[in-house]
């Protein structure tokens, strides 16, 4: 037989790996363009007239539905109107109110504005505590119901520890009507009704304080360093025996303190623990020698000005002249140290007789 030669091997094997991709791919089934695909609907006057058919019935069971569903909401709605909304069981019969300050029970049930014999299950009680808490007197509340007819107010109201005074803003301590008073934190707090308990509470006058907003903070500078002060010596008033009747702040540099004793101290607005301090020390001095302060600054660490009274009612540092003859007891300034006691000074040390 004839061979082929070798060098045509591989152009074969090539042409042979050709005509198995043909095959391949020419045994894919080719779809006749002349096929159309089967209608399984065909349009006919009785296909037509099932589907209407189909429609009506379709339309009648909505229709059904929605009437039974609106006779059914009908049917619902007249039965909660007669069961909870119109039954006299639920309506406000009584209001009952836990509180302790200035504002009485009545007033904070007016501040709920609820009509009476209202349904207590158409309250919103957050509405009602929202207006409860816009009272300038009114820190904290709770509101609650039952299905007696019940509403139960617990009121947490502010403490006022001192009276504002301030004349440009027209507020006049212990005055109904046009006082004002702030607690521990500063909130300005309207005096509507002036409790007797609260003749005894401190006076701040400061002049520049701006426009006040009921129930919110004063936030004044000189204001809040008056308050921090008297929140010190406050504290102390247990233990020294002091009671402070007002605070004052007539400049910027000073805050005067007037006390119960008559004494008039005057403290600067910064380093007020080290100034209290001090102030502190003079205080135990006097009692122990029993003298009665008149004036005295703290702000200055040494040489403190200070004024007293000895038992006698001579101003300290001073001798006692006959009865006949002695002139009316008048403040004296005596130079003294704030690490020792305060001590009498003489007139080389610089005391002057007024």
């Amino acid at each position: 037989m004839f061979e082929e030669p070798d060098s045509q091997l591989p152009k074969k094997r090539k042409a042979k790996k050709k005509n198995w991709l043909f095959r391949t791919r020419a045994k894919k089934p080719l779809v006749n363009p002349q096929y159309q695909p089967l209608n399984l609907e065909p349009e006919t006057p009785a296909m037509r007239k099932h589907r209407d058919a189909e429609m009506r019935r379709q339309a009648l069971r909505w229709a059904l539905g929605l009437v039974i569903v609106g006779s059914l909401g009908v049917l619902g709605h007249a039965a909660i109107e007669e069961t909870l909304l119109a039954n006299p069981r639920f309506s406000l019969k009584q209001v009952f109110v836990e509180t302790e300050g200035m504002l009485t029970p009545q007033q904070i049930s007016r501040a709920t504005e609820l009509p009476e014999k209202v349904n207590l299950l158409t309250v919103n009680l957050a509405d009602v505590r929202t207006r409860l808490l816009n009272l300038p007197a009114v820190s904290e509340a709770e509101v609650a119901r039952d299905f007696e007819g019940k509403l139960t107010i617990k009121v947490r109201q502010r403490k006022p520890i001192a009276w504002v005074h301030c004349e440009r803003l027209r507020y006049l301590p212990k005055t109904s009507g046009r006082g004002l008073l702030v607690d521990a934190a500063g909130h300005a707090i309207p005096a509507e009704t002036v409790l007797s308990e609260y003749d005894s509470l401190p006076i701040l006058e400061d002049e520049t304080i701006d426009q006040v907003t009921p129930g919110a903070i004063i936030e004044t500078p000189r204001f809040k360093s008056a308050l921090a002060l008297l929140h010190l010596l406050k504290e102390r008033e247990a233990s020294n025996g002091t009671s402070l009747l007002s605070l004052s702040m007539p400049n910027k540099y000073a805050l005067i303190a007037k006390f119960s004793g008559g004494a008039s101290i005057t403290f600067g607005h910064d380093n007020r623990q080290a100034q209290v301090l001090r102030f502190d020390r003079v205080l135990a001095e006097a009692k122990a020698k029993k003298w009665v302060i008149e004036s005295l600054n703290v702000i200055a660490e040494f040489n403190m000005p200070f004024a007293a009274l000895d038992e006698k009612g001579v101003p300290v540092g001073t001798t006692a002249q006959e009865p006949d003859t002695a002139p009316a007891a008048k403040t004296k300034s005596v130079a003294s140290n704030s690490s020792t006691s305060p001590k009498r000074s003489s007139p080389k040390a610089g005391t002057r007789r007024n």
